[in-house]
């Protein structure tokens, strides 16, 4: 089946302490050519102090799957500069005047800009791919290509959804537009270990996972995407208990609740993927289910 096998002790990957600073200088180095304004607006988007979610997955599949410490980071930089691509170009679209906290991009500076700056980052993870020399090169940039036109379709679908939405139907936008970059923090790392059906494996348990989370965001956002009118299962399901009246607490709280108990399915679900396949590659995913699962629970 698959040929790595390693102890536990193997499998204490740790992620350096400047971790975030390494993979936003690394940004900042593929970057470098696109001219000073460019580089600034970088700076000011990342100052916001993202997650890097996907890049800490990626870098420590890749390095528990027995790739060295640089390829594993030019692997993580490259899902981290087309996650950030994506926000940034789905808050234009969406016209969403906050990230993180802070002016989104296209505020701060213009929708032209913005633009420019996620167009950059895109070729900075090609770039990134670039840098690393090996015969599977042509393939890792294939699945690349795939996954960002994956999640273009997921975001065609979501800027002209077919009305009215259904939980079913949103749920297909979601999975478009959530799994297929976080995907490719557990693909990539395998397709370039040699083990392509270890990456699809874990490809489908990262796209529950992905799903899973993505209805945590709306349960958390379910009250201010109800006063923008942005779509949301919650809120989807909330209609679906309350039709076209007003809906009371109690359809509130029961919409809620069912829709937390199809994040903690979606969460078996990557769970069970993961059970047949060596510890080694599935550690982080593992781990990333189990912390959403107790925010659930908890």
């Amino acid at each position: 089946m698959y040929k790595i096998s390693k102890t536990d002790e193997d499998l204490k990957v740790v992620i350096p302490d400047n971790f975030s600073q390494q993979i936003n200088q690394l940004m900042f180095e593929l970057c470098k050519h696109s001219g000073p304004v460019t580089l600034s607006y970088l700076r000011y988007h990342q100052q916001s102090d993202g997650s890097q979610r996907r890049a800490k997955i990626c870098y420590i599949t890749a390095v528990s799957l027995g790739l060295n410490a640089n390829t594993a980071k030019l692997l993580a930089v490259t899902v981290e500069l087309l996650h950030n691509a994506s926000l940034i170009h789905d808050d234009v679209q969406d016209k969403d005047q906050q990230r993180r906290g802070q002016d989104a991009l296209w505020v701060k500076a213009s929708v032209e800009e913005a633009i420019c700056l996620g167009d950059t980052l895109i070729v900075a993870a090609y770039h990134a791919l670039s840098k690393i020399n090996t015969p599977t090169n042509s393939h890792l940039q294939a699945t690349v290509c795939r996954r960002v036109m994956e999640t273009i379709r997921g975001q065609m679908e979501d800027l002209s959804p077919q009305l009215p939405l259904t939980e079913q139907s949103y749920t297909l936008i979601a999975t478009n537009k959530a799994a297929p970059l976080l995907s490719l923090s557990v693909e990539l790392p395998a397709l370039l270990a040699g083990e392509p059906s270890l990456a699809k494996a874990l490809s489908n348990a990262a796209s529950s996972f992905a799903l899973a989370y993505q209805f945590y965001d709306d349960l958390c956002d379910q009250s201010q995407d109800a006063t923008n009118q942005e779509p949301n299962i919650v809120n989807i399901r909330i209609h679906e208990l309350a039709g076209s009246l007003n809906a009371s607490d109690e359809d509130i709280g029961t919409a809620k609740d069912d829709i937390k108990r199809k994040i903690l399915i979606l969460l078996d679900q990557a769970t069970s993927s993961l059970a047949p396949l060596p510890i080694e590659a599935t550690v982080i995913l593992q781990q990333t289910i189990k912390e959403l699962k107790t925010r659930i629970e908890g």
